[in-house]
């Protein structure tokens, strides 16, 4: 199996970075793992409805360069489905028993993502009601596909 984040901007925070290098050398073993960072457009000073749709537009155009037709397109959305790891889990095992190999999963910018890519999506998913910084939610989305394979071999999990 082999999962692509692709995510708006890029990190800055070594914490974040060093957590997100710790879970991506866990995953070695069970997949294949690459994170595409795309440039995040620059916020206006006045953030009226054109131009937000304007900087979701700009910032879908350079994710659509990494997104395949044949992969399975997960897009983190506040108002999505939430799951439990378990659950998680199980969606990447049925995915993965029914031929499904590539799994993307894209993580917006400050403003989110276009309302025409999140209906081109397999699953609208949401980790919280919470808000949580893009960034974070790198390194919690790194985590949670290393809990899914190790849930899915039945080891342990907790750490």
């Amino acid at each position: 199996m082999k999962f692509t984040i692709i995510a708006v901007g890029k990190i800055k925070e070594k914490y974040l970075i060093q957590g997100i290098k710790e879970y991506q050398k866990r995953i070695i073993p069970y997949a294949k793992l690459e994170i595409k960072e795309v440039k995040d457009t620059p916020l206006p000073s006045k953030l009226h409805t054109e131009e937000v749709n304007k900087v979701k537009r700009e910032e879908e155009e350079r994710i659509r360069t990494y997104i395949s037709s044949k992969d399975y397109l997960i897009i983190l959305d506040p108002n999505g489905n939430q799951l439990t790891s378990k659950d998680f889990a199980k969606k990447l095992d049925k995915l993965s028993l029914h031929g499904t190999s590539n799994i993307t999963l894209v993580i917006g910018g400050t403003l989110g993502l276009s309302e025409k890519l999140k209906q081109e999506a397999d699953l609208l998913l949401s980790f919280s009601k919470f808000t949580f910084p893009h960034q974070l939610m790198r390194l919690i989305l790194v985590e949670q596909i290393y809990r899914a394979l190790k849930i899915n071999r039945n080891e342990p999990y907790h750490y």
